[in-house]
């Protein structure tokens, strides 16, 4: 990440100075909004945990239908595809859970790199 953070201070000093006191209170409320969004990330994260573990449940259900009916190539297939598939929502669900709880326990840092990613220099 290439940022020069001696171009970016006199801007946030300025910012900070034409603000005032509503400074405070505007990262107060930057702060609060990375608890807000951390929040709704992990129950983002649940929901596709819930998701995986249903789907599971269903390729579980069909692959032993498909035993019962003694068809191979539909073992296969359902318990290909449904690994896959929550495998894949595993890993969904991980990252949001992941980036959510940084997010919570350290709001003041997801504010901060806020600030800097919009004067960040392309």
């Amino acid at each position: 990440m290439n940022i020069d953070f001696t171009a970016i201070a006199p801007v946030i000093e300025g910012i900070a100075q034409k603000l005032g006191v509503a400074a405070e209170h505007l990262w107060g409320v930057m702060i609060r909004q990375n608890y807000v969004e951390g929040i709704t990330g992990m129950i983002w994260g649940g929901i596709w945990l819930i998701l995986a573990v249903v789907i599971g449940f269903i390729a579980k259900h069909i692959y032993k239908i498909a035993i019962d009916k003694d068809d191979d190539d539909y073992q296969f297939t359902c318990m290909f595809w449904g690994s896959i598939v929550v495998l894949l929502l595993l890993v969904i669900s991980c990252t949001v859970f992941t980036a959510s709880i940084k997010q919570f326990i350290n709001p003041e840092y997801y504010a901060f790199m806020n600030i800097i990613n919009s004067f960040k220099t392309k």
